[in-house]
């Protein structure tokens, strides 16, 4: 199962949802802004979990330090996250993180041109 493809496109999504006109986006657990290729895709529950691992609920643009060298920081990211989508959202998020789920090959394949549309309407906004 190849999931560098379905990672790519929905990291491009993640980074540049709420991205500026000209690119620029703050991190979800810092002051930090930068353009939205030199962010990272920053994951409240862990991206082996292939149940939520592409969850837009999930996820969030963080600076490389945040989400490297400071582990995520998970406590700033639930904030962020709980406030973006609501408690009910993350908590669903949190407790669909502890199923397993092992998508099929044509799952994958959805979810990447999925995603590749929404970064298209980003794009043309």
């Amino acid at each position: 199962m190849n999931l560098k493809k379905p990672d790519d496109t929905f990291s491009i999504y993640i980074r540049m949802r709420y991205a500026d006109d000209n690119g620029y986006v703050k991190c979800a657990t810092c002051p930090t802004v930068s353009h939205w290729k030199q962010m990272d895709c920053g994951h409240l529950r862990l991206r082996a979990n292939l149940s939520t691992r592409w969850n837009e609920h999930n996820a969030a643009q963080q600076c490389r330090l945040c989400n490297g060298s400071k582990d995520g920081k998970y406590g700033e990211m639930a904030r962020y996250l709980i406030a973006k989508f609501g408690i009910d959202a993350i908590e669903y998020v949190i407790s669909k993180s502890r199923t397993e789920q092992k998508p099929m090959q044509y799952e994958i394949d959805e979810l990447t041109e999925y995603y590749k549309e929404k970064i298209a309407n980003l794009v043309d906004c």
